[in-house]
């Protein structure tokens, strides 16, 4: 691929974001030209989403969940950034939002109205590793591109989705990846949803977390046990696909 003819990530970071180092790294691996951008300097000297194939914000905990997960990120991105995510996924952008990154992207409105993602049901922060199914009737979306079923951990307060009585799914999103086993009490066991594009993804479980097969809990019991090792953690297939699916500048 020549220098004329990239794919860009740009993964943010600042006002405490924490992600994003493995969220860049993630997009490096995939082969994206991969930036890591702090949310000041783009207020200080705005940037143009054209000159960018894929929009990532990364897992944390943006100005200290103040006023609700997401919700501060997300009024600086409208007010002082000024970008649109809908108009850049109508034109070939790709977004991806991870935890703290999806809980933006709701306050943003990308979804619709009637969507929220609340505090876990059970009142608890959870970390632990989840099994998901991907919505196998989901077939626009480029990052879910022949996932079946993957395992990625959790790291959340607030991961619950709710949907407000005349909200449905189908309408200003679309359901695409759900937990074998709902660990927030997420409506439907939702785990991530997507824009009516595809291209706007927003997702409770971490994929930055598993990008080789070491990360995972249970990988050196299954090589004592003689167990098949993939090349690549789960998580990987995300930028995987989101690389393949992205617009070449």
């Amino acid at each position: 691929m020549s220098s004329l003819e990239r794919k860009i990530a740009w993964v943010l970071t600042g006002d405490g974001i924490n992600c994003e180092v493995e969220t860049a790294e993630a997009c490096r691996r995939a082969g994206f030209a991969t930036e890591i951008l702090h949310l000041s300097e783009l207020v200080k000297s705005p940037r143009d989403l054209a000159n960018c194939s894929l929009l990532v914000i990364p897992g944390g905990f943006s100005f200290g969940d103040e006023l609700g997960s997401g919700r501060v990120l997300a009024l600086k991105l409208r007010y002082q950034i000024g970008w649109d995510l809908p108009a850049f996924a109508k034109d070939g952008g790709l977004v991806l939002g991870i935890c703290n990154g999806f809980q933006v992207l709701v306050a943003l409105g990308v979804f619709g109205e009637g969507v929220a993602l609340a505090h876990n049901e059970s009142g608890r922060f959870k970390n632990e590793w989840v099994k998901l199914q991907v919505d196998s009737f989901h077939g626009s979306s480029p990052f879910i591109a022949d996932l079946s079923e993957i395992e990625l951990p959790i790291r959340h307060g607030e991961g619950r989705l709710m949907l407000s009585e005349s909200t449905r799914i189908g309408t200003g999103f679309k359901s695409a990846v759900a937990y074998v086993e709902n660990p927030n009490g997420s409506h439907a066991s939702i785990a991530g949803i997507t824009d009516p594009t595809g291209r706007i993804f927003g997702i409770m479980p971490h994929p930055e977390a598993f990008l080789r097969p070491s990360q995972h809990p249970g990988y050196f019991r299954n090589l004592v046990h003689g167990k098949n090792q993939s090349t690549y953690g789960d998580g990987f297939r995300f930028f995987e696909n989101a690389f393949k699916g992205a617009r070449t500048l």
